[in-house]
């Protein structure tokens, strides 16, 4: 039941969004070098909807930053865990394949990921020594100056993901 659920929303979703969308992320996805799509797939559904395609900055936290203020975006640093039933796990299977979400965070922010999980550089280690993490996935919002703005914690379902973009996107077109 569940994946029928999954396939008539994403049937919902391709029918609802204007292809140019879809189209406007991949091509933005393939014209920054910086930056990389992730598509896992969910587990045992391979064939109905892969789990993350939302692009997030290869780099760390400093090289992030940087770029976000280079190109005049916000910045949100996830910090997350790779358990698998974990809340950051929801939220690659049930917000990050949203193509609006997909959309917005593109053109509105630089998204870089930390693995609480991994082995972390200086620059990831500092950050969260300067911003402590009690809860995975953590969401923390800076605007195009790198100045913190605000953070978010825990499972956020697609809505309010979309909200908190509205919410910290810094650029003058929100």
């Amino acid at each position: 039941m569940k994946t029928y659920t999954i396939f008539l929303l994403i049937l919902l979703v391709s029918f609802f969004c204007n292809g140019a969308v879809l189209a406007q992320s991949a091509i933005w996805s393939l014209n920054e070098p910086t930056f990389t799509a992730t598509t896992e797939s969910v587990g045992g559904a391979t064939d109905i909807a892969p789990t993350v395609l939302m692009s997030f900055y290869k780099g760390n936290y400093e090289e992030a930053k940087q770029q976000a203020v280079k190109s005049g975006k916000s910045l949100v640093v996830e910090v997350y865990s790779t358990g698998n039933g974990s809340a950051s796990h929801r939220m690659e299977t049930e917000v990050y394949n949203n193509p609006i979400v997909q959309t917005l965070y593109s053109q509105k922010f630089v998204v870089v990921r930390i693995n609480i999980d991994a082995t972390l550089d200086d620059a990831n280690q500092n950050f969260l020594a300067e911003h402590p993490v009690n809860f995975v996935p953590s969401y923390f919002y800076f605007n195009t100056e790198g100045a913190y703005a605000g953070m978010a914690n825990g499972f956020q379902n697609t809505d309010k993901f979309l909200q908190l973009a509205k919410k910290y996107a810094s650029n003058d077109d929100k």
